[in-house]
């Protein structure tokens, strides 16, 4: 065995640092370029565990509120195991990384900058994975996650950033463990949201759940963006037109004899009632050419000919989208009744039926339609069948009800005041159409006067009602919709006078019902409109209007 003579003569310091650079290259020597490249791609690793194993907090958090959702037993059991599992990462990353300080003897000859990147790696497949899902479950959500999970993999970041020697202080896995105490009142209050009792979907429960805790802004700006770059396309037709209803709701007041054949009649049939005028209803203007098939003509959906209770239509709202179709709905007060049916969120406060049409209602329910902004947005009050909800506001345009068989729409306090009659008062915003012509500013993009929500010219799903000179209220609802082309829409089927409603994609919605054999029989309004007639049977999280079959009142 040969001794070489030729090595350098080491100093005691160099002798020392020994362990260290052992420990850094896995077991080898190496010069400072090497030591300094190691340390270089441990500190990147570090960063990238730290924002991995943050969205992997998030991420299980999101997991537990979607086991909320489900209301069961095994479920609650799972949200309560996330939770843990979440400790357990946080406590997992501590151990996995936060302590290359233990006595060297202690620990297996591995080379921990290379564990560290593998495991980084993983994380950060599982992070874009949970990310993934997040941008499919919805905008707002995935948004919150990416936020929440790059703040609290900064702080470890941050920490680990500022190391100055090869041997890293221990991690503070008690940030991870902070971040999930200081989370949870979030969870809890997602949670509600999700497991209320409502019709919505459950991206729709947590977009509404983000706006109304602080992100509002954020997601009225994603809203403005989607819709401003997202138009109705020019020009082009219908994909489908509206059909007339296959039944119609039959007129109460009608009797009919049924004689068995072969047996003689214990009495002879009743006369006939005397024949009353038809009611001709004159047809919708539309700007659009050429006039559909159908297009502008009423079709009786409850009522008679003579005397029509609930009829509807469809116009295009310009010339110029000629693919958009909005409906429109008339309705008779003095052959209905109508009801401001609240929800179990809006306006607030009880909500008798549970947010549905009432069971009593349902045999002779024949259209529904929805309500206006949330209050907090309406600059209005809320009234119905003796329940102040929320505050009359002197000048609000206003949905009048009465159970004398008139209604209205106007401004409260020049229009309409209080009186014995009124049964329901529904404030939303400002009127749009006036005197039978558009209110000024309809056109003014930066106008919040019908909404801070999306602009007056951004073309969006929008609803409205009016009420016409004869009496009768309109509705109109669709997609593509400005402020303006509503109320041309409102003008063009007879209103003298009308107000916004709800807008954006879930919250416009209108149906006629017709009796069938296992309850109320409905059909959309229009086909764009995204939920089905059952929206209204079952409970929800806002108010609306109900119309049932009165008989005539002379």
């Amino acid at each position: 065995m040969s001794i070489r003579t030729d090595a350098p003569t080491r100093t005691q310091n160099e002798l020392n640092e020994e362990p260290a650079e052992l420990e850094a290259t896995g077991g080898y020597f190496a010069n400072s370029e090497d030591v300094e490249a190691i340390r270089r791609r441990d500190r990147s690793a570090d960063r990238l565990v730290g924002a991995a194993s943050g969205v992997i907090v998030v991420a299980v958090l999101m997991a537990s509120a979607v086991l909320a959702h489900a209301e069961t037993a095994v479920a609650r059991m799972g949200w309560v195991a996330a939770w843990a599992a979440m400790i357990t990462v946080a406590l997992g990353i501590e151990s996995r990384l936060g302590r290359p300080d233990r006595p060297l003897s202690s620990r297996r000859p591995t080379r921990p900058a290379a564990r560290r990147r593998r495991l980084a790696f993983l994380l950060s497949v599982l992070a874009a994975a949970v990310v993934a899902v997040g941008v499919l479950l919805t905008l707002g959500w995935t948004a919150t996650s990416l936020l929440t999970g790059i703040s609290s993999g900064g702080a470890l970041a941050v920490s680990r950033h500022r190391r100055e020697s090869l041997r890293p202080r221990r991690t503070r896995g008690w940030v991870l463990v902070a971040i999930a105490i200081a989370t949870l009142p979030v969870i809890f209050s997602l949670d509600l949201r999700l497991t209320d009792d409502g019709a919505d979907p459950l991206t729709i429960r947590t977009v509404e759940w983000l706006r109304d805790n602080g992100g509002a802004s954020m997601v009225d700006a994603a809203e403005n963006w989607w819709y401003a770059r997202h138009p109705p396309p020019v020009g082009g037709v219908p994909a489908t037109l509206p059909q007339a209803p296959s039944t119609v709701a039959p007129d109460p007041t009608t009797t009919s004899t049924v004689v068995q054949p072969g047996t003689p009649s214990a009495t002879p049939p009743p006369a006939p009632p005397p024949t009353e005028p038809k009611v001709v209803l004159a047809p919708v203007p539309t700007p659009a050419q050429p006039v559909l098939p159908g297009e502008g003509q009423w079709s009786i959906t409850a009522g008679t000919d003579a005397r029509p209770a609930v009829a509807t239509t469809f116009v295009r709202p310009d010339a110029i989208h000629t693919s958009v179709v909005v409906g429109i709905m008339r309705i008779d007060p003095m052959l209905v009744r109508l009801r401001l049916i609240p929800g179990t969120e809006q306006p607030g406060g009880p909500a008798p039926s549970g947010g549905a049409v009432p069971l009593e209602d349902r045999p002779t329910l024949v259209a529904a339609f929805n309500s206006g902004f949330k209050m907090k947005d309406a600059r209005g009050g809320w009234y119905s069948e003796g329940n102040l909800a929320v505050p009359l506001r002197d000048g609000a345009a206003t949905l009048v009800l009465r159970d004398d068989g008139r209604a209205d729409v106007g401004v409260w306090g020049r229009d309409d005041t209080l009186d014995p009659h009124i049964t329901a008062l529904r404030q939303n915003l400002v009127l749009v159409v006036d005197n039978g012509q558009l209110v000024a500013g309809t056109d003014d993009a930066s106008s919040g006067k019908w909404g801070g929500t999306v602009g007056n010219k951004i073309l969006v799903n929008r609803s409205g009602v009016g009420i016409t000179a004869d009496g009768a209220l309109v509705y109109a609802g669709g997609e593509g919709l400005s402020v303006a082309t509503l109320g041309q829409t409102l003008i063009a089927a007879g209103a003298v006078r009308a107000m916004e409603l709800d807008i954006n994609y879930a919250w416009v919605n209108a149906f006629t019902y017709a009796p069938g054999p296992n309850g109320p029989v409905g059909t959309k309004l229009i086909a764009a409109m995204p939920y089905g007639p059952e929206r209204y049977l079952r409970s929800q999280g806002r108010d609306f209007v109900s119309v049932t079959l009165n008989p005539p009142r002379p």
